[in-house]
């Protein structure tokens, strides 16, 4: 299932929302997006869009590099 390695993802997202280096993600998009990925194989961060695993892991590895 995570091929991409989107756990990992968003473990390093979670912590740095948890430090404050980042403060424009909440907790509940990480957990929507881990959920909607489990249970549809896919996440919307807008009606309309569906970004696949690879999309997710490639948008946290830009807000925690």
């Amino acid at each position: 299932f995570d091929n991409n390695n989107v756990g990992m993802h968003l473990v390093a997202a979670y912590l740095n929302l948890q430090a404050k280096y980042i403060d424009f993600i909440e907790l509940t998009d990480l957990q929507t997006m881990w959920s909607e990925l489990q249970t549809t194989g896919r996440y919307s961060p807008t009606a309309g869009v569906y970004w696949d695993n690879a999309q997710v892991a490639n948008y946290l590895s830009s807000i925690h590099d």
